[in-house]
């Protein structure tokens, strides 16, 4: 071997690794899920890649960064209300509670406890899962997290405003003001939200309709199609036709 045909040779071998090397595949271009719990989220994925040109990695970065940032501004109502309900039992006026007020303060310290267990969760969740390959089941899980913390502290709003209204007013205001203020905060919450999604959803569907109805580029890997040859003999036939 010639000293010429020795240095080609690495660079031939580098090449053939640059031809052979993967390229990063489009999203659309991607394989349906084989999870049946995951099978909805490829058009998703598909959808949200031609609105923001996003991958599906990073659209789940950004769904689960924007769900941290809501359990951090209800984690702030849900600790102060069980640090209050913690101090509320050491103080000397305790001892003088009803029944019906003791119960109330057990109810109200269980379901503010539970708060604050559904809202920790995805951050212990992320950890213990972490480099699995399981991000998306991490924001699925995140995801119900806070929806079953975000209702745990609505009944305990409603209980902790029952009681605090029973000792100071002793009366039937207390049920009433606790009545409304738990419908304040279900209308806030649960019914403006519903309301809106119910009212654009019909938007929703002809995007999505929109977006699958739009052709696909096809994929690399595909065999490009060739143009059919004509014999000679046959094309001097048709022409003198």
């Amino acid at each position: 071997m010639t000293s010429q045909q020795a240095s080609a040779s690495p660079e031939s071998l580098e090449d053939w690794t640059f031809r052979l090397r993967p390229r990063d595949p489009h999203p659309s271009e991607l394989p349906e899920s084989t999870c049946h719990r995951c099978v909805g989220s490829d058009d998703v994925d598909r959808r949200n890649a031609q609105r923001r040109g996003e991958t599906s990695m990073q659209r789940l970065d950004r769904v689960y960064a924007e769900i941290l940032q809501e359990v951090r501004v209800a984690q702030t109502g849900v600790q102060i209300l069980l640090a209050f309900l913690l101090t509320l039992a050491f103080t000397p006026r305790f001892t003088e509670l009803t029944a019906l007020q003791h119960n109330t303060y057990v109810a109200t310290l269980v379901t503010s406890s539970a708060a604050v267990a559904l809202l920790i969760a995805p951050g212990p969740f992320h950890r213990l899962v972490y480099r699995r390959g399981l991000k998306r089941q991490v924001v699925t899980a995140a995801n119900r997290f806070a929806l079953g913390g975000f209702a745990l502290l609505l009944l305990a709003m409603g209980s902790a405003i029952f009681l605090i209204l029973d000792i100071a007013t002793n009366d039937q205001t207390a049920s009433l003001g606790a009545v409304g203020m738990l419908i304040m905060f279900a209308s806030f919450w649960y019914v403006c939200p519903l309301w809106i999604r119910s009212r654009h959803r019909h938007q929703d569907s002809l995007s999505e309709a929109a977006v699958d109805l739009s052709p696909r580029p096809e994929s690399s890997d595909a065999a490009p199609s060739r143009p059919v040859r004509v014999p000679r003999a046959r094309a001097a036939e048709s022409s003198s036709r």
